[in-house]
């Protein structure tokens, strides 16, 4: 299984913990470097840090590759627009979102779409998400 995280949050590193062992390959894509990101996560050979200046430019080629994307950047406009962009290209794939906005979550939830905010991390199973 092939998952795709786009942007990088407080809770970047949570979300690849949690699903590091049920993916053959984990690409990040983040439109800055963070030096302190990739050297937390140096040791894990399936994961992949790519630093991309215009990801939004970018995610169709990532949703094409990806079984399961992310979204956690911590800009909820960024991570609602990529949301739009991905279904309208491939209604398939599998998305989580990080949503702050409390309203914007309750629609979100209200309509079964997959989203995830900090004050609930802890209570987030992603395994129907990544197992076959």
């Amino acid at each position: 299984m092939n998952i795709s995280i786009i942007g990088t949050s407080k809770i970047t590193d949570f979300v690849i913990d949690k699903i590091i062992n049920h993916s053959e390959r984990i690409r990040v894509y983040s439109d800055r470097q963070d030096y302190n990101f990739e050297n937390k996560n140096k040791g894990k050979s399936n994961l992949e840090i790519l630093t991309i200046n215009n990801i939004e430019d970018e995610i169709e080629n990532i949703t094409k590759s990806s079984d399961v994307i992310f979204l956690l950047s911590e800009s909820d406009s960024f991570n609602l627009f990529s949301y739009e962009k991905i279904i309208n290209n491939d209604s398939n794939t599998k998305i989580v979102a990080l949503i702050n906005d409390t309203e914007i979550y309750e629609i979100f939830k209200e309509n079964n779409i997959s989203v995830i905010t900090h004050s609930q991390l802890y209570n987030q199973d992603f395994n129907y998400l990544v197992k076959d």
